[in-house]
């Protein structure tokens, strides 16, 4: 789901100063934003703090800034809320499942398409339009 970022920090120590680091020793970063819920389809999490690790200094989410708009997916772990992002199992997993209501559908759209009337009648060629 796509949030507009209203808070974001990133912490590469915990409160103690010490740094952040997995159990083979490599460091990582604690990602924390706050994010804007459109009014119409109120969440949970709406102004809470939600928490992402970051293992790769060149993650995206590291360089987010506030009214950045990202995709992420969002989860209660406990009393806390974490984010993600999408990997290409996650975008795979969207794409199905539209095609999936898709075809529910009848083979028709949620949303409403306009599309441009016809000028002539189909089947009706005019002699001077044929190239040859």
């Amino acid at each position: 789901m796509k949030h507009i970022i209203t808070l974001h920090f990133v912490n590469d120590k915990n409160k103690e100063g010490v740094p952040f680091k997995t159990k083979k020793g490599e460091p990582f970063s604690k990602v924390t934003i706050k994010v804007a819920v459109d009014p119409k389809i109120p969440q949970e999490y709406d102004e809470k703090y939600i928490s992402g690790l970051s293992f790769n200094p060149t993650d995206a989410s590291r360089s987010w800034e506030i009214g950045d708009e990202v995709e992420i997916n969002v989860e209660k772990n406990n009393e806390f809320w974490n984010f993600k992002t999408p990997n290409k199992v996650d975008s795979l997993e969207s794409r199905v499942k539209a095609l999936e209501d898709f075809m529910k559908n009848g083979g028709e759209k949620s949303e409403k398409i306009d599309l441009p009337e016809l000028t002539q009648k189909s089947g009706e060629v005019e002699e001077d339009s044929i190239p040859f």
